[in-house]
């Protein structure tokens, strides 16, 4: 504790007693870590190339691989997603950023992004991946002359993904258009799985009643994000007009039809979308199977 009554080179003498106490408030909060650029090349081998978008913890550019791929990068052109430089002291988001590296290094399926490697060349911490460049289906919902029949196919792979995730006990628990980008093919892709220990990651319009209330996500709550997102994409608008879901439970609301789906179709996005939690297609291999073909 600094003794007011004794000036100092930090703080003059005609500083008041007031002054001093706000000045030694300030000098014990925690001070944030300037935020620096990576370098333009990054690791001696990866050239960033352009920004492409800022997260909360990372920040994605387009990259090339000088190096040519050597030591599973990918290779040629590709995407770095970089751990944002004021996330780099927290110990948390550094230990997430490296799981989930290491879990979508695992998978291989054609619906889910591809990670490449992890990379620690301090200061930074990133991962090289897949380069997916056709937009988010959040932007493919606001179009007004896309294809029924193409959403209907994008909702179908997306559930196969699922299906593939809750057989191997992986549940991605922040399923929203943003977190579905096409590649060049118009295929879809499952990016940024919300992993943070100690961090409930969710979006409210998609999210189930359990995750609302603060439960650890589950294959289920998978399947009504997915299920909302479909209704959206369908050209039916969010299937409770908007409202989180428990508060739709509250009012006893029905989920809202999207025009032109089959008996069969909407009975699978119906089953999806129930705020009953028991009641609701368990995991993303039931939803897939309801949508069929």
């Amino acid at each position: 504790m600094l003794n007011v009554g004794q000036p100092s080179l930090l703080y003059p003498a005609a500083v008041g007693e007031h002054d001093y106490q706000l000045l030694e408030q300030s000098l014990r909060r925690p001070r944030r870590p300037a935020l620096i650029e990576p370098p333009p090349l990054l690791a001696g081998r990866f050239k960033l190339l352009r920004h492409l978008g800022t997260g909360a913890l990372a920040t994605v550019y387009r990259a090339l691989d000088t190096c040519g791929g050597q030591g599973g990068s990918g290779g040629g052109v590709l995407a770095i997603k970089l751990v944002r430089s004021s996330q780099l002291m927290d110990h948390r988001v550094l230990l997430s950023f490296e799981n989930e590296a290491g879990l979508l290094a695992s998978l291989e399926h054609p619906h889910i992004v591809r990670a490449y490697r992890f990379y620690h060349h301090p200061p930074w911490y990133f991962v090289s991946m897949e380069l997916l460049t056709g937009g988010s289906l959040a932007v493919l919902a606001c179009h007004p002359l896309r294809s029924r029949t193409r959403c209907l196919h994008h909702i179908r792979c997306l559930a196969a993904a699922l299906a593939y995730l809750h057989q191997r006990g992986v549940v991605h628990g922040d399923i929203k258009p943003e977190n579905v980008l096409l590649d060049a093919g118009g295929r879809v892709r499952l990016v940024d799985f919300a992993r943070l220990p100690g961090v409930d990651a969710w979006t409210a319009p998609y999210a189930s009643p359990r995750r609302l209330a603060g439960k650890a996500p589950g294959a289920a709550d998978d399947v009504y994000s997915l299920a909302v997102m479909a209704c959206e994409l369908l050209g039916g608008g969010h299937p409770y007009r908007g409202l989180p879901a428990d508060q739709a439970r509250r009012r006893d609301m029905l989920p809202q039809r999207p025009p032109g789906l089959s008996r069969r179709q909407w009975r699978a996005l119906a089953g999806g979308l129930c705020l009953e939690d028991e009641r609701r297609w368990q995991w993303g291999g039931e939803f897939a199977a309801a949508l069929g073909d």
